[in-house]
């Protein structure tokens, strides 16, 4: 979306989502015709190659982002659930 300027915002997103959209309901039927031809074991290895490939493009374009997160990840807190947490955790006298 960062790519896209304001004026194809609209056009451009619904584009994107269309494209998505039918390439993920293309899934179970390469899935499926998978497992007829070669079998399981093939339709799964698929989908386990097919995952690997979009993990690393994912992660290569957070790397070329310069937002690749490669020390320890700390949680970031709404205020609302750090409220929660500390209200909830907190040992309160009996009355």
């Amino acid at each position: 979306m960062d790519d896209i300027s304001d004026a194809e915002r609209g056009p451009g997103f619904g584009l994107v989502r269309t494209v998505y959209t039918t390439l993920g309901a293309t899934g179970s039927v390469v899935t499926g015709v998978t497992a007829d031809v070669l079998g399981w074991t093939a339709s799964f290895g698929l989908l386990a190659v097919i995952m690997a490939v979009g993990v690393g493009n994912y992660r290569g374009q957070l790397r070329a982002r310069g937002r690749l997160l490669t020390g320890p990840v700390r949680p970031r807190w709404s205020p609302g659930l750090s409220t929660f947490l500390t209200s909830s955790t907190v040992a309160r006298p009996c009355s």
